[in-house]
């Protein structure tokens, strides 16, 4: 079974996601493409952090302990009651369980 998290971001993120590199498959979901990147620079990692910190509405996900991915609301609307979901994993190996659903 796997152990799921949402929670705030730290900043002990930026090193596991500079980790974690950047996967071409992953890129091409955002519309970019690219080659895979074993690490991610520093300053792409802060600025990932920094988005999810900075965020009202945002989290970083974890999977068995580990960061795979940040979740946001956008467009909140507490009168109607509505927002959208941005879901991003980062770690290939996560994608296809069901951590989206």
């Amino acid at each position: 079974m796997t152990d799921f998290h949402l929670r705030p971001a730290r900043p002990s993120d930026i090193e596991a996601r500079m980790a974690l590199g950047v996967s071409s498959e992953i890129a091409l979901y955002y519309g970019h493409v690219t080659e895979d990147q074993p690490v991610m620079s520093r300053t792409a990692a802060r600025a990932w952090v920094d988005a999810i910190a900075t965020h009202p509405h945002a989290w970083v996900i974890e999977v068995d302990g580990a960061l795979a991915g940040g979740v946001c609301l956008d467009n909140v609307d507490p009168q109607h009651r509505r927002a959208r979901l941005a879901i991003g994993l980062v770690k290939t190996a996560q994608l296809g369980r069901g951590i989206g659903r």
